[in-house]
């Protein structure tokens, strides 16, 4: 684990960095990056910011409620020559203070994910297994948990409206929406409409369980809210997950993964490259260079 940059006792003693020591911050990751392998032949782009965020509720029910809460985001690309051709991998952290940032991971995935890339080319169109990166396949289920959301049952837009009590998944797949985990930045105990949170299994076993709704959905739908109603500062509630959790499987690490595999893909790339169609009932995800 990598501690930010030194700084001033000043700025220590004050979450919100100085807009000086958050240059150096990000100037620091560059420098790694640049000096973490040979081949790597400059950065794109290399950020860091930090910010205190207050929160203040109250419903006509009586409720007052108030949270404070601080965060910290780092983020860097780098690029590889390969030929006349240029290769970019990227990598970043979150934490609730800049000392949790994890900044030697963050380094050493943008370099590895530039890197892989040299001497790659397009793949043949072929069936394979499919093995993800852990962001990516956090991508994933940030999908399926887009799709089980009491506005778009209500509307009939999601391929699991009246599939409550039916084997959706594979029986190694559960999925909970957690908003009381403490350890997640997201961590809430009260949601958008002033309802206290309650942890919320989604998919349990591959069998679903629950749809997310609010307070508006639910009565549309005929039940009660989850109490997962989410707000912004503009604009209704609407329903959504607060903090989505996916317990760990027992196929061990992601080279006895690959191990396990006769024939298929290792995908580190961007989580943009995965899309779902509710219309077609599927999830798709790109791979456009292979090593």
């Amino acid at each position: 684990m990598s501690r930010p940059p030194s700084s001033s006792d000043s700025a220590k003693r004050s979450h919100r960095s100085a807009p000086r020591r958050r240059s150096r911050f990000a100037l620091e990751v560059e420098r790694r990056v640049k000096a973490a392998d040979t081949r790597i032949t400059g950065v794109r782009t290399a950020a860091y910011g930090d910010n205190t965020v207050s929160f203040a509720l109250a419903s006509s029910t009586g409720l007052g409620y108030g949270e404070r809460a601080t965060s910290a985001s780092v983020s860097v690309h780098a690029l590889a020559a390969d030929g006349d051709r240029t290769m970019s991998g990227g990598g970043g952290d979150a934490a609730a203070d800049p000392s949790g940032l994890d900044l030697d991971g963050v380094v050493e995935r943008a370099v590895r994910q530039a890197v892989d890339l040299i001497g790659s080319t397009k793949p043949k169109s072929v069936p394979v297994q499919l093995v993800l990166d852990q962001r990516i396949a956090a991508s994933l289920y940030g999908i399926i948990a887009g799709m089980l959301t009491g506005d778009r049952i209500v509307k009939g837009r999601s391929p699991f409206v009246h599939r409550l009590g039916e084997a959706i998944a594979s029986p190694l797949l559960s999925i909970a929406d957690t908003p009381l985990d403490r350890e997640s930045l997201a961590a809430t105990s009260y949601d958008g409409e002033g309802l206290a949170c309650r942890n919320l299994p989604l998919i349990t076993d591959g069998v679903l369980e629950n749809f997310l709704f609010d307070d508006l959905n639910a009565r549309k739908y005929g039940t009660t809210s989850t109490a997962s109603a989410q707000r912004s500062t503009r604009g209704l509630p609407s329903p959504g997950v607060h903090v989505l959790s996916v317990p760990a499987g027992d196929g061990g690490d992601l080279e006895q993964l690959i191990a396990g595999v006769d024939q298929g893909c290792w995908s580190s790339g961007s989580p943009a490259s995965t899309r779902a169609s509710t219309r077609c009932r599927a999830i798709s995800h790109s791979v456009s260079m292979a090593a």
